[in-house]
């Protein structure tokens, strides 16, 4: 008995089923990614201090995404305990010195035990907060 190859996509085809499980999966897509960083960069430009600049990084972010949650905060700071589920998009921004990880995301939990106030958050449609010494964002 032989085996019959079936239906080989071509690479176009490939590409194009490709394209489409990263956009059902909630993931951006490269056009989309490169998009978004060219607006943070336009923010990192403007921006005259460090609460302009999570302002404005937190804004661009939660346009690309209005149903998700949004968070940005000082990777130098202690105290930052974090956990993404559904992560979209995540990146490191260097602004005046600092370092950054900016997010979007799904679900998660994100605790501040240190007491930074350089950090920044936008809740999604629907989000409830546990003031918990891990505050959990659902």
């Amino acid at each position: 008995m032989t085996k019959r190859l079936g239906h080989q996509p071509t690479p176009t085809e490939a590409r194009r089923r490709s394209f489409v499980r990263r956009v059902s999966s909630g993931k951006l897509s490269k056009n989309a990614a490169v998009g978004l960083e060219n607006e943070i960069l336009q923010v990192i430009e403007i921006a005259n201090d460090y609460e302009d600049f999570r302002l404005g990084i937190v804004e661009v972010l939660s346009k690309r995404k209005p149903r998700r949650h949004v968070i940005i905060f000082n990777l130098d700071e202690k105290g930052f305990e974090y956990e993404m589920d559904g992560v979209i998009f995540n990146t490191t921004i260097h602004f005046k010195g600092k370092q950054y990880s900016a997010w979007i995301f799904k679900k998660g939990k994100f605790g501040n035990s240190g007491g930074s106030k350089d950090w920044t958050y936008r809740s999604a449609n629907k989000s409830t907060l546990r003031k918990t010494k891990l505050r959990e964002i659902v």
